[in-house]
């Protein structure tokens, strides 16, 4: 039989040369640092035995890291690094697209190109910077729904001179719908309208910038802690958002000055035009007046009474807008409000959303002939409170 041990001893020795390549490549990078064989590492070897270096060598080395190493270097410069930039970049661009834009461009106010109100029948929501009078604060809030709450839509009665008498729906489903759903035109029921994310909305232009997330539930916009006033008469101000449910918005306002009533009182009486006053507007201003009035709380479709004016100080509300008011009923304790604003808006698709920058003011209103109760003390002698419609009968 053939002897294996020769075999076996040269299969040995391969092995321990092999082990020994494989340690020395490991402690390569000692050897290029100068270290010796006192316990350190090997030196390097350009053949891959145990021998050192000679001088020629080393050179050779050298000359071939310079070359080899650089270009391999290179190769992994177009790759490995241009990834690894590329990665920066994402990072970088990232935080940089992410950090709110506060600055507004220096665009005259007065022309600024502002589109109106949305059209109730498409109008989704929005957001407005609203600085009230009556209780002192500004404050910011907004919501962009899915669709158009059928309840928001009111009926138009009436137009005359800027008026119009808008008659609020009475939707009433049988059987009642689902949490999750609302009742529409025709007594059925659909999914009720939700808040949608519309990303991070920023205001720039106010007395401080002011960024917004959505909050949950239902992705609103609220933010109370701005200095009262919020901003100053005439200022540019901008909305802009991050990629959201309606993509990327940008819309403007221009800064109003305080709205204020000439007087506390506001009267209404049927067969009489009612004329208001308050403080004008500068002549450049982009500001127009809006006025509520609603003097039915308990009807089942009350009406009120909606003016758009021109910010000139003064308008005469017809008498034919107020007799259509008081004719739908007197109910409850009449209340008005008056708003200076400016109003943007946006349309995609059938979804329209607004920005709105206003002050408003409520007014204490009074209906002739008709006192508003919550108990009999309230009513003049002779008459008693009827607390279903709190009124004076």
């Amino acid at each position: 039989m053939r002897s294996t041990t020769p075999h076996s001893l040269l299969l040995a020795l391969l092995v321990a040369s092999a082990g020994c390549a494989s340690e020395e490549t490991t402690r390569q990078p000692a050897a290029d640092t100068g270290a010796t064989g006192d316990g350190s590492a090997a030196a390097d070897t350009s053949d891959g035995s145990s021998e050192a270096d000679t001088t020629a060598d080393t050179t050779a080395d050298t000359a071939e890291d310079t070359v080899a190493d650089t270009a391999v270097d290179t190769a992994e410069d177009t790759v490995a690094d241009t990834a690894e930039d590329t990665a920066t970049d994402t990072v970088a661009d990232t935080a940089d697209d992410t950090a709110p834009d506060t600055t507004v461009e220096p665009i005259d106010p007065t022309r600024v190109i502002l589109d109106g109100p949305c059209p109730q029948e498409s109008r989704v929501g929005g957001f407005k910077v609203e600085m009230n009078g009556t209780i002192g604060y500004t404050a910011i809030d907004g919501v962009v729904r899915n669709g158009v709450p059928p309840a928001s839509i009111a009926d138009p009665t009436f137009e005359e001179a800027g008026c119009r008498l808008l008659r609020r729906r009475r939707l009433v489903c049988e059987p009642p719908c689902a949490p999750s759903q609302t009742c529409d035109v025709g007594a059925t029921c659909i999914d009720a309208p939700l808040g949608q994310d519309q990303g991070q909305v920023t205001f720039a232009g106010l007395v401080a910038p002011v960024t917004l997330s959505p909050l949950p539930p239902g992705s609103t916009y609220f933010f109370t802690r701005l200095t009262h006033p919020g901003f100053a008469d005439g200022d540019l101000i901008r909305l802009t958002s991050t990629a959201g449910y309606l993509g990327a918005l940008e819309l403007y306002g221009v800064g109003v000055a305080q709205v204020a009533p000439a007087e506390p009182l506001v009267v209404v009486t049927q067969g009489q035009p009612l004329a208001l006053a308050w403080d004008a507007a500068a002549p450049d201003a982009r500001s127009r007046v809006l006025l509520e009035l609603t003097i039915d709380q308990h009807g089942l479709t009350p009406v009120t009474a909606v003016c758009d004016l021109p910010d000139t100080g003064s308008a005469v509300i017809p008498s034919a807008v107020v007799d259509g008011l008081v004719a739908a009923g007197v109910t409850g304790f009449p209340s008005g409000r008056i708003t200076r604003r400016t109003v943007d808006s946006v349309t995609v698709g059938a979804q329209c959303a607004e920005f709105i920058v206003s002050s408003v003011r409520d007014l204490e209103l009074e209906v002739t002939g008709f006192v508003p109760c919550l108990s009999t003390a309230d009513c003049p002698s002779g008459t008693t409170c009827t607390l279903a419609i709190q009124q004076c009968q």
